[in-house]
């Protein structure tokens, strides 16, 4: 048996060097630019990943009676005019570094569960130590989903770049009237960008702004009947309450479809 999985973390500390990866192939990317929007397009234009996200943690393994082999590969952008300006080598070192903070933890619980399996399968019949390779799956790949929910892909560890030299960041969220779908967007630089971006992600043709934010959160509720509100809000509670609100005045099944904070 043969499987490939793609971690991916979307794009916007403790420090880590490019050297301190481990237990993984290490390739990177060109990226250039002297201004934060300048390096935020060369990412999006130059990132061989898709577009919008920015690293990517590949996984390969297969397994036959006792035998396991797994490899494993991290991309990365690198940043060519790294050094020109003190302040903005502080803020790519911080984005950076907390990129390779969590696609380590992607390489860490392959790496650390297969390791596990390997020395539980050695001594067994070839249909146990697969039954124990199968079950190891299972538990990895739950457990990068976890890895992923927990530090939202990475932004919860400062995996975030924003393209605008202001500290200012914009959350958008859009809905399908006539579907259901939904999308985010969340750390953007402009209102702008956060909704067309948010828009993107709907993926349909009536898809609409509900809710857009700056430095708070927004959030959207649903029923289904489609009926949906879109708030925002200083805190998750507040900016969920005021969706719960609007979407209650059509239908009373209404329930928290998704929120983005800051």
């Amino acid at each position: 048996m043969k499987f490939i999985i793609l971690m991916i973390l979307l794009s916007s500390s403790s420090l880590l060097s490019l050297d301190e990866i481990k237990n993984c192939e290490f390739v990177t990317y060109k990226v250039t630019g002297k201004t934060r929007k300048e390096i935020l397009e060369s990412m999006e234009a130059n990132t061989p990943v898709v577009k919008n996200f920015f690293g990517q943690t590949e996984r390969t393994w297969s397994y036959k009676c006792n035998d396991l082999t797994f490899t494993c590969k991290v991309t990365m952008p690198e940043w060519e005019d790294e050094g020109l300006d003190d302040k903005l080598t502080e803020y790519w070192e911080k984005f950076y570094n907390s990129l390779i903070l969590h696609e380590q933890g992607h390489v860490n619980i392959t790496y650390n569960e297969f390791t596990r399996a390997k020395q539980i399968a050695k001594n067994k019949s070839c249909k146990e130590a697969e039954k124990v390779y199968s079950r190891a799956v299972k538990r990895i790949n739950r457990m990068q989903l976890e890895h992923d929910r927990i530090t939202d892909h990475g932004v919860k560890q400062g995996a975030v770049f924003s393209g605008s030299d202001s500290s200012d960041l914009f959350f958008a969220i859009s809905y399908s009237p006539s579907t259901g779908a939904y999308g985010y967007a969340k750390n953007y630089s402009t209102k702008e960008e956060a909704e067309t971006s948010a828009k993107g992600y709907c993926k349909e043709t009536d898809c609409i702004i509900v809710a857009w934010a700056k430095n708070a959160c927004v959030s959207l509720a649903t029923s289904p009947k489609r009926a949906y509100g879109g708030a925002w809000g200083t805190s998750q509670k507040i900016a969920e309450k005021k969706a719960l609100k609007l979407c209650s005045k059509y239908d009373n099944e209404c329930r928290i479809a998704t929120s983005v904070c800051k």
